[in-house]
């Protein structure tokens, strides 16, 4: 496999961002991580990705408690675009409200992952995403267009 794991993370959290992004550079891992920060930039970024032929990300980590446009707002209207039907999007999430999960999964969610009480379990968390991604031929080319 040639392709770049290209992860597109919506954090808002400053201390989340920090602490994933060392999880990356620590995995050793070709990952090219892109940062944002509310529900607003994920849909601006993606509308660029899309408008100008670019590849979209391999998969999105999407914060639950996003401001500005929800997760569950940035689901649905991921999942209203057919440019985007395939993209990935894991919701990761401090919550473990069962109800929080299962509207994730109704409006789209690939997978829903909760948020390490334990911060050295990142390292894992990151290799695993890595590993899902591969295993699913989704780096060889990137996802998209």
């Amino acid at each position: 496999m040639s392709g770049k794991f290209r992860l597109l993370v919506a954090e808002d959290r400053e201390d989340d961002c920090i602490l994933l992004r060392q999880a990356i550079a620590k995995s050793g891992l070709d990952i090219a991580a892109t940062f944002v920060h509310d529900g607003q930039e994920v849909i601006n970024y993606l509308t660029v990705c899309a408008r100008h032929q670019q590849v979209l990300p391999t998969l999105l980590l999407l914060d639950l408690g996003l401001p500005e446009v929800s997760a569950i707002e940035v689901l649905e209207w991921i999942r209203a675009r057919p440019e985007l039907a395939e993209l990935i999007v894991i919701i990761w999430s401090s919550s473990l409200d069962p109800n929080k999960r299962r509207a994730s999964y109704e409006r789209g969610a690939s997978m829903f992952i909760p948020k390490p009480a334990d911060w050295s379990r990142l390292d894992t968390m990151v290799k695993t995403l890595y590993r899902f991604a591969r295993d699913r031929d989704l780096m060889e080319d990137g996802f998209g267009i």
